[in-house]
């Protein structure tokens, strides 16, 4: 016979992910089945000591077999969730039900046989007679009772492989049932996935009058609208922030913002980390330009967080008000998330008349979705005014009506880590195909990348609508709008006046 390599053989166990279950099939069904079984089958020693107390004993197994059951089950679930149990691996396990069933049969037929010769037994003899008795009846009726002497030992074993096999059976037909949603699976995601919530806030602020419209106070206490969306994020049950700024806005930021928050996140086991946007963030190879001035975009700004993003997470602008809904949203689908959906993106849909400036022009990205709500197309749309029809497309001063009641993308996105690296691969396919007429001034866009992925059959985009109503400082003008809509947000009680308060 040939050595077998045991080394192979266990690194094959490993890669087909069966060692992890097995162990904790073995560890966590086996030993506590047989401690609990252990707790209450001593009791049955007195079963030929005090013949009366059969009543009792049934109780007392009937108690223990649903409790194995539900620990059986509770077991499973755990293998199931976190180490990744499968179909093959199921089979495994249902071979050995199969197996233990036929052995459980057994041991019950002979239990069945006992109790009908105990059943018939005169109660008042002793122990003694009654073991006479039992070897009369094998004599007469011709049973062979292998172990008329019943211990607790044998009913131990043959009580956890029965309610292992009940358990297995019952969760194998939810499984079932479930097909490829489970939601056992969904509700431990949802309580221990990381999601992180990215904030971009690098805008130059051009339309502001000069001024870094990001931290602009707008609530009661001179919360930015920032801080709304930290509270709101926080609330849905995002527990790490990255802040994406310009070193040179870096202390006028920490001032205002990020060492307060870092602070009260402190305190709620929030995490906060920081990525740079720069010019002279650059793919191997590509110089920057002498008189490139403008940022790259959105998309860069993203990239910037390569390093420290490692778990599914959401996009945000700084400057924008989105409103409680769509963080749960996209906090409700990001924990979904597991490496085979690796492509499947979200974005949350504001109705296009929800997201307009009273005080000028917009650029809004207009979605189409299909009849399963998943992104067909953005179309990046420039110069977007209200208009008291709805909306339209101002090309100097030539207005174009477009659906007000179309979706709009607000560069609010949730996506996965792996993205980053697709991300990064399409910076350097921007670079590649860019020509020397548009170097110092085009911009790699987050939604235009999205969208190139999407036409490429690369992507899926869940499209989650809501009909919260979109506000931030687009223009100057548009402030006073929005410190009266936060005032009223408190007013109505949607926001507490100490804005942090109801999260400790």
């Amino acid at each position: 016979m040939k050595n077998i390599n045991r080394k192979k053989i266990l690194k094959g166990m490993i890669q087909s992910k069966i060692i992890g279950p097995f162990l904790v099939f073995i560890g966590a069904i086996g030993v506590p089945n047989l401690l609990v079984s252990y707790l209450f089958i001593w009791r049955i020693n007195t079963f030929f000591e005090d013949i009366n107390t059969l009543s009792k004993v049934n109780s007392y197994l009937i108690i223990l077999f649903i409790i194995l059951v539900v620990i059986d089950f509770i077991v499973l679930v755990g293998i199931d969730c976190y180490c990744e149990l499968n179909d093959n691996i199921l089979s495994v396990y249902n071979g050995f039900a199969d197996l233990a069933n036929n052995v459980v049969s057994v041991i019950a037929l002979y239990t069945a046989s006992i109790s009908v010769i105990y059943n018939n037994y005169d109660y008042s003899n002793s122990i003694e007679t009654y073991n006479e008795y039992i070897k009369y009846n094998e004599k007469k009726y011709g049973i062979d009772i292998f172990f008329s002497d019943i211990n607790g030992y044998t009913l131990e074993v043959g009580i956890c492989i029965l309610a292992f096999i009940i358990a297995l059976k019952s969760y194998n037909f939810l499984r079932k049932c479930w097909g490829e949603r489970n939601p056992l699976q969904e509700f431990l995601n949802k309580n221990n996935m990381k999601t992180t919530l990215v904030i971009m806030a690098a805008g130059i602020g051009s339309r502001f009058g000069g001024g870094i419209k990001q931290l602009a106070p707008v609530g009661l206490n001179g919360e930015i609208i920032m801080d709304y969306s930290i509270h709101d994020a926080i609330e849905a049950g995002f527990d790490k922030i990255v802040f994406i700024i310009r070193k040179d806005i870096e202390d006028a930021f920490k001032e205002a913002i990020g060492d307060r928050i870092e602070k009260i996140c402190s305190n709620l086991d929030v995490e906060i980390a920081y990525a740079y946007q720069e010019l002279s963030k650059l793919p191997e190879g590509v110089e920057l330009p002498a008189d490139r001035t403008k940022p790259w975009g959105t998309g860069h700004a993203v990239l910037a967080c390569k390093e420290v993003l490692h778990e599914p997470f959401a996009v945000i602008n700084a400057d924008d008000y989105y409103g409680k809904e769509a963080f749960v949203k996209l906090h409700d689908f990001l924990v979904g998330y597991t490496p085979e959906k690796a492509n499947q993106f979200c974005m949350a849909g504001f109705i296009l008349k929800n997201t307009l400036s009273e005080n000028g022009a917009v650029t809004r990205g207009i979605c189409e979705t299909n009849e399963e709500g998943y992104l067909t197309a953005v179309h990046e749309t420039s110069n977007i005014v209200k208009t008291p029809e709805g909306a339209a497309v101002d090309n100097d001063g030539q207005l174009t009506s477009i659906n007000a009641e179309s979706y709009a993308s607000m560069n609010m996105w949730g996506l996965t880590p792996e993205f980053m690296q697709t991300l990064e691969d399409g910076f350097k396919e921007f670079f590649a195909n860019m020509g020397d007429k548009d170097i110092l001034k085009a911009e790699y866009l987050l939604p235009i990348y999205i969208d190139e992925l999407l036409q490429a059959g690369r992507v899926s985009v869940k499209v989650l609508d809501t009909n919260d109503k979109w506000f931030g400082v687009t223009y100057k003008e548009d402030k006073d709008y929005v410190v009266k809509s936060f005032a009223k947000l408190i007013e109505d009680g949607v926001y507490q006046k100490e804005l942090f308060e109801d999260l400790k």
